[in-house]
């Protein structure tokens, strides 16, 4: 049968297999499912210098069939090849199996298997210097869905449009992850309104391609790498296209496993069936196209990795479309870290990953972008040469990363993928002086915070009492501006000074503050005291402090690490502070820092091979430390040497390593606790490895069950000669310190009321025959409970159920409690921290400071110390909760205190480490 559309209308024709208009489908919707538009054809059907219909399906095998047209230079801007119009040679087009490239008329043919999908989707891969025009939610119109059946014949006319941006060798895009878009409320209850937040989000990526209009720095496209909706419905996939609509630049989707609709529940599914609703919605489940000198390529790498059919359509498209360019690969997950439900459709899958490692690093792979993970994270893990970019969730976050997107810059040397963070509009912090201030005389240092979304700050300066002549500031990190200053010059008395940023649009803004000069003698100068030699100050994690240091403090020094911190918190050894460093943009600033606590000043730097997210641990100087990729080492403290390390990969191209729990050392050991995926293994296993601290040999293994130790810090505790440890969605679990031998297994009691908690999160606390941890409770979806077990049999002592609400943008990651005499003190992402009694769990009072608290507290004589997402570290009086102090930073403070002498330091994203000393 020979398939003819008129010309008389782009939609004059049969909708696809399986797609009928009803009364209930507008017609925006069912364009979108039949996708109709710009499929056209010749009346008669028959070319001089071709076979006709009868030869061209004569040979046919069943279940064939023949797809054959022009792709073509639209000039007429109406997706009809209209006479006159260049057709287009050397081009690529494919059904996600066969390719096949236009002859010297812009003709091309493709035999198609009928039964492959439940409907056939025909896609060109658009080349350099040309571009499929975006329908109207602005989804470039690059396929077409056809409906042929065995021993049939179409023709499909492919529309492109002349771009010359596309020549760019050098140019820009935006890349985001994981929106979950819906149209009703989220999952989580901070996510009230998820298509108000992925609209929010569009527009502003559209004030960033504002901001730049007209300038070679204009983003031209954003990418979206999997996770588009929750459920993989088409509402939620009509809510994402809502939101795409008012993007000022084409969207490129790229399918995730919630876009599965089949695959989540037990009832019988195939391939095709799980993806033709996203192939209905948003196009082919793989494809690729070309701008400047990349060529993209976008795979399903989730349940679309076993299949045969992708990975020959990879091998063809690269062959004809790779060689000579730099290739850039996006997907939906971290290619290694196969998770369990995709294995168990592919039990084989080491082969198949390996299969596409080898065929990618044939060619000049230079970036790869995925999601799913809903971390930052940035590496070599995957493609030999290629850097490997994972970015968080725009939804919520698993590694407790504020929610971004990436600015990518392609071709001009190496890629790269700054990461920036949403919904900061004009910030601007005077971090010292602080307002309100004692500032000693003497030489010193000014430093503002300053961050905008949207724009790029291109300059700072600040001004002193009035005075006209502005000074310059100069970066010294992506929120931090600093200059020398001589306080020595300045009388005793209060003083004036304002700070004012500019962003590269012209925009300026300004804040003022006042200080006041005291002489250098009328101020405490760092002192040091005890150690505190591990996350929450020791093994037992229970952050109180030996030394007391009590408000007022006053900034003594701050330092610039070159990366950013996160939940990673200071430790103290001797007069030497030292802390891990994240980078969100590479691994170049990856790394352990030694500082000074006297001056702020750094006294060696050791670089990483990954993140470095994990709190450290300081004994017997030793420094241990663990990159996210699983590399322990033990360095020289005074120098920052390796004596040894371990890597928890073994060399293993295949094997994908969370390690994000902070170390603990005792009995001579050092205890590393990580998650391997191996693709073989699907989910991977998790293992607490107790090493030597001298030599780093193994002195025992330990796994059980499930122990979801993946993104988040669930550091073990020790005390009474065991290692508690918190599996994650289960109760704490106890091994033998000595031995690593399993000791008990904790169980929860059915809870009273309709506030059941769910499973365990964050690092466990061991307190006087008490080990206490932070759940999730089922309401607020977030670490809001706190629960108490007999260190001896693990029996349940007693629960607290805080607030049934988050201000936080994750689940997992839940703090450590604080214990000093017979209190519990707790912090909660709902913002609010607790005072509990330690053996009943009765609240004694609790604290709003109304932002998510991510910061484990530390105590300090009658003080509570915590950080907060709002940019503060807070002290609170330890006996009624009442905020003594506080100040600002500027950006996120998840990272927990650490006190020692008269010093409290903390760690902030903005990748400084501050210190504060006690101000009498």
């Amino acid at each position: 049968m020979w398939h003819e559309y008129c010309h008389t209308s782009p939609h004059a024709a049969s909708p696809s297999k399986g797609i009928l208009m009803d009364a209930g489908m507008d017609r925006r919707r069912f364009l979108q499912a039949t996708s109709l538009a710009g499929v056209s054809a010749t009346l008669g059907g028959v070319m001089s210098g071709h076979a006709t219909a009868t030869e061209r399906t004569a040979d046919l095998a069943p279940n064939q069939a023949v797809v054959w047209g022009h792709v073509f230079d639209d000039r007429n801007g109406n997706d009809l090849l209209d006479p006159g119009e260049r057709r287009l040679a050397g081009v690529t087009v494919s059904d996600g199996q066969d390719v096949a490239v236009t002859d010297a008329t812009g003709r091309f043919e493709l035999t198609v298997d009928t039964t492959r999908r439940d409907g056939l989707v025909v896609f060109v891969t658009v080349p350099s210097g040309w571009a499929a025009a975006p329908d109207a939610d602005m989804i470039p119109r690059f396929y077409r869905h056809v409906s042929v059946g065995a021993g049939e014949q179409i023709r499909v006319d492919l529309a492109l449009r002349r771009d010359r941006d596309s020549d760019d060798q050098a140019f820009r895009f935006l890349a985001v992850s994981d929106p979950h878009v819906r149209p009703t409320p989220g999952s989580f209850p901070f996510d009230r309104d998820p298509l108000g937040r992925w609209r929010g989000q569009i527009g502003q990526f559209n004030r960033i391609v504002a901001n730049a209009a007209g300038a070679d720095d204009a983003p031209r496209f954003l990418c979206v790498s999997g996770d588009v909706t929750e459920w993989g419905l088409p509402t939620e996939f009509d809510a994402f296209r809502d939101g795409t609509r008012d993007s000022q630049v084409p969207v490129w989707p790229v399918l995730g496993n919630h876009e599965y609709p089949l695959a989540w529940w037990t009832a019988p599914w195939t391939y095709g069936g799980n993806v033709e609703q996203y192939r209905q919605s948003l196009g082919p489940e793989w494809y690729s196209f070309g701008y400047g000198g990349q060529h993209f390529v976008v795979l399903d790498n989730m349940l679309g990795a076993g299949q045969p059919d992708q990975l020959a359509w990879l091998e063809r498209d690269l062959a004809r479309n790779g060689g000579g360019k730099q290739v850039v690969v996006m997907f939906h997950a971290p290619f290694v870290e196969f998770d369990d439900w995709v294995r168990r459709y592919y039990p084989d899958s080491e082969p198949v990953a390996q299969s596409y490692l080898d065929l990618l690093g044939g060619y000049d792979t230079t970036l790869v972008l995925s999601g799913h993970a809903h971390v930052n994270r940035v590496d070599d893990r995957s493609v030999p040469g290629a850097k490997h970019v994972n970015s968080t969730s725009s939804y919520y976050s698993l590694d407790q990363t504020p929610l971004g997107f990436r600015v990518v810059d392609v071709g001009d040397g190496p890629a790269r993928a700054p990461y920036r963070m949403f919904g900061v509009d004009c910030a601007l912090t005077l971090v010292h002086p602080a307002p309100g201030a004692r500032v000693p005389q003497g030489a010193g240092t000014v430093q503002i915070s300053a961050y905008d979304t949207t724009s790029v700050i291109q300059g700072a300066r600040y001004r002193l009492d009035g005075e006209q002549r502005w000074r310059p500031l100069r970066p010294a990190g992506p929120w931090t501006w600093t200059a020398r200053e001589n306080f020595r010059a300045l009388e005793p008395g209060t003083h004036r000074w304002t700070a004012e940023v500019r962003d590269h649009t012209g925009r300026r803004w300004q804040r003022s503050g006042e200080f006041t000069v005291v002489a250098a003698g009328g101020v405490q100068q760092p002192a040091p005291g005890a150690p505190w030699p591990m996350f929450h100050g020791g093994p037992a994690r229970g952050g109180h402090a030996i030394d007391e240091v009590a408000p007022p403090l006053r900034l003594a020094w701050s330092h610039g690490t070159g990366g950013t911190i996160l939940t990673g918190s200071p430790v103290v050894s001797g007069d030497t502070a030292y802390i891990g460093v994240r980078d969100e943009d590479g691994a170049e600033h990856c790394g352990v820092v030694a500082v000074d606590l006297a001056t702020g000043e750094r006294r060696w730097r050791t670089p990483a091979d990954s993140l470095v997210e994990a709190t450290l641990a300081a004994d017997d100087g030793r420094v241990f430390t663990t990159s996210v990729g699983g590399r322990l080492r033990a360095l020289d403290a005074a120098t920052g040497t390796p004596l040894w390390e371990h890597d928890a990969a073994a060399g293993d191209p295949l094997a994908y390593v969370c390690a994000y729990s902070s170390l603990a050392v005792a009995a001579g050991m050092v205890l590393h606790a990580y998650r391997t995926y191996r693709v073989a293994d699907g989910m991977g296993s998790s293992w607490i490895v107790a090493h030597d601290v001298a030599t780093g040999a193994v002195r025992w293994r330990y796994t059980r069950g499930f122990l979801f130790l993946v993104n988040d810090n669930k550091a073990v505790a020790v005390g009474d000669g065991r290692i508690y440890v918190n599996p994650g969605l289960n109760a704490p679990w106890a091994i033998d310190l000595a031995t690593g031998t399993h000791a008990w297994s904790a169980a929860l009691t059915v809870p009273p009321g309709d506030r059941p908690v769910e499973f365990g999160q964050g690092p466990l606390v061991y307190a006087d025959g008490v080990v206490l941890a932070t759940f999730r409770d089922a309401v607020s979806k977030g670490p809001n409970a706190v629960e108490a077990f007999d260190a001896r049999t693990g029996a349940e002592l007693w629960r607290y159920l805080g607030p049934a609400d988050v201000l936080a943008f994750a689940d997992l990651d839940g703090t450590a409690p604080a214990v000093a005499g017979t209190r519990v003190y707790a912090s909660l992402p709902s913002g609010v921290v607790a005072a509990l009694d330690l053996a009943t769990g009765a609240e004694r009072w609790r604290s709003a400071l109304g932002a998510a608290l991510l910061s484990s507290p530390a105590v300090s004589g009658s003080t509570l110390y915590v950080g907060a997402n709002d940019g503060h570290l807070y002290a609170l009086d330890a006996a009624d909760g009442t905020v003594r102090w506080r100040f600002e930073l500027g950006s996120w403070v998840a990272s927990s205190p650490a006190v020692t002498g008269n010093l409290v330091l903390t760690g902030a994203w903005d990748g400084h480490l501050y210190c504060f000393v006690a101000d009498d």
